[in-house]
């Protein structure tokens, strides 16, 4: 890595820890090139603003899901299991306490900055849509009867989210991670898929 991607990951990551710390508001550049170990003119050469610098942690924590190798479409793999590993991957994600740390972070931003909702909602739909292309392949494959493939994603996410997002990160229900969020993405699974095999 180059010394000017690793500062710049430096950045990032003490961002992160001064954004979980001290919310968006308690949080200046100024900290954040303290707690990077670099200068301030460094962090700006870097991201002109701590609005940019925001933004491209969101970018970065929407890709941790997005890039849930899974995703890939096996034709010659049960639909259940494909499914199930993918749903899993998503879960696993979004209740990590580090992802929600800075989950709670960006959603008190989104109450007070609402400008924020536009870019959140265009990150977010980079799932929806990775999810949507794998059940449009199912489809065309004559597996799944799914004629809105973007509809079904959204109800499949809106399952998972429920469960393994939402509670934890108002505090309403701890998150058990294994074997429960196992059970939990076999049922869902199974109900979406017994919907969509139906003639």
């Amino acid at each position: 890595m180059r010394m000017t991607d690793r500062k710049r990951k430096a950045i990032l990551d003490a961002a992160v820890d001064e954004f979980v710390a001290s919310g968006y508001d308690g949080t200046s550049m100024d900290q954040i090139a303290t707690s990077a170990d670099v200068s301030k003119r460094t962090v700006y050469k870097h991201f002109a603003s701590k609005e940019e610098l925001f933004a491209e942690i969101i970018h970065n924590l929407v890709g941790q899901i997005e890039s849930v190798p899974e995703f890939t479409y096996d034709s010659k793999r049960s639909l259940a299991n494909q499914l199930e590993a993918i749903a899993l991957e998503i879960v696993q994600a979004v209740s990590d306490p580090g992802f929600l740390s800075l989950a709670r972070v960006i959603v008190s931003r989104l109450i007070v900055a609402p400008e924020f909702s536009q870019f959140m909602s265009e990150q977010t739909a980079r799932i929806d849509a990775r999810l949507a292309d794998w059940l449009q392949l199912a489809h065309s494959d004559g597996r799944v009867q799914i004629p809105q493939a973007d509809v079904a994603a959204e109800q499949l996410m809106g399952l998972l989210l429920s469960y393994a997002f939402w509670p934890a990160l108002l505090g309403i229900r701890r998150q058990s991670r294994g074997q429960p969020q196992q059970a939990y993405v076999k049922q869902c699974v199974k109900m979406f898929l017994s919907a969509y095999m139906q003639s």
